[in-house]
């Protein structure tokens, strides 16, 4: 017996454990990006209605302001403060819609 052998047996072949390994690391680095993506998704799809409903808030919001406005008495040229030019424009802008009469 040769106790010193520094070659290797013939017909021997190295084991695929390192190959199987990778794949299953590459396996799971893409799968947990497809469930990341997915959660992402649904929060944002679950967020959308929440974004549309604050919209529509802000502009019934808007609305009752200007009427109230115009309820009692308030044109667009006593507005004065922080907030009047932005209710101007939006008044104007609402006069442009409306149908002509």
């Amino acid at each position: 017996m040769d106790a010193n052998r520094q070659t290797r047996p013939p017909g021997w072949v190295p084991p695929r454990s390192g190959a199987l390994t990778k794949g299953f690391a590459l396996a799971a680095v893409i799968f947990g990006s497809v469930v990341v993506a997915g959660l992402a998704l649904s929060l944002a799809l679950v967020l959308v209605p929440v974004a549309i409903g604050a919209a529509l808030l802000g502009y019934v919001a808007l609305r009752v302001q200007l009427w109230r406005m115009r309820r009692s008495g308030m044109t667009v040229d006593s507005l004065r403060g922080n907030f009047a030019p932005i209710m101007a424009q939006f008044e104007a802008v609402l006069r442009s819609r409306r149908p002509r009469r």
